[in-house]
């Protein structure tokens, strides 16, 4: 017969793992500050132990719509479903920062001659009288 797996050992070893080595532990407690990109908020997960088994939080302000979740372990896979979970988070916040700057870079972009002084659309010249 087996040994029963032990969930919460498993699931700070993954989530170190994945994410290094925690920034804080406290009462059992491990906490990730995930920075996305340079000078970005940071993305907190705590996962901590309980009765029941592990369970992870995820703490986003990059996501306006789901930015709180948790998640009560109970198997194997959820651990790595977790772990993928925050990294989507992580990537998605990065990839709206890069929208973001490139749209505030075009926005800043150097206005052309041709824009500045856009030829007459020939469409909207009135026709000429001259019957020279």
């Amino acid at each position: 017969m087996s040994e029963p797996i032990d969930l919460q050992a498993l699931a700070h070893a993954k989530f170190q793992e994945a994410f290094g080595k925690p920034h804080n532990r406290q009462s059992g407690g491990d906490h990730w500050s995930l920075r996305p990109f340079e000078n970005a908020n940071v993305i907190h997960v705590m996962l901590n132990g309980t009765r029941l088994g592990p369970n992870v939080w995820v703490f986003d302000p990059h996501d306006q719509d789901d930015g709180i979740f948790n998640s009560m372990i109970d198997s194997v896979h959820q651990i790595e479903a977790s772990i993928c979970k925050i990294r989507d988070r992580l990537e998605s916040a990065t990839q709206r920062q890069r929208a973001y700057e490139l749209a505030r870079d075009d926005r800043n972009a150097p206005i052309s001659a041709s824009e500045f002084n856009p030829p007459p659309d020939s469409s909207k010249v009135a026709p000429s009288n001259d019957l020279a």
